[in-house]
């Protein structure tokens, strides 16, 4: 299955567990819409946000996953790289999406984000290549 497919199947979805080892990013979901399987989704990334809820006992973790385009996302400068918002309100809506995460790079090295998304983002991470990114039904 490839990381398109996913992003239009995973609404309600159950974020099983997020590992990162050697810039190796593994987010597991368990999807409803596969038969409650659960899928694996890797990638290479040096540029991550986390923010997993771990409360006592079993967490709310209902989410969906979403790709998005860069040059759909932020601004570039004269010489192509990504560069904040000069509007402090947009800079602030920027680093709530995870879109921070691309600010220095140049918008043609990376294709987008990767985000799993519930009332807010519960990963996020910059993809470069959508080829690198792998999605395996564990079960």
């Amino acid at each position: 299955m490839d990381v398109l497919a996913l992003t239009e199947i995973s609404e309600e979805s159950e974020l099983v567990d997020v590992r990162l080892e050697n810039s190796l990013l593994v987010i597991t979901l368990r999807i409803p819409q596969l038969d409650d399987s659960t899928v694996r989704i890797s990638t290479r990334t040096t540029r991550l946000a986390v923010d997993v809820p771990i409360p006592e006992g079993r967490p709310h973790r209902t989410c969906f996953a979403e790709l998005r385009e860069l040059k759909s996302l932020t601004g570039t400068n004269d010489r192509g790289f990504i560069v904040p918002p000069a509007d402090f309100g947009a800079l602030m809506r920027d680093v709530r999406d995870g879109i921070y995460l691309t600010y220095g790079l140049r918008a043609i090295e990376s294709y987008g984000l990767l985000r799993i998304v519930s009332a807010r983002i519960f990963v996020a991470c910059v993809v470069r290549d959508l080829a690198d990114v792998r999605c395996d039904v564990v079960d």
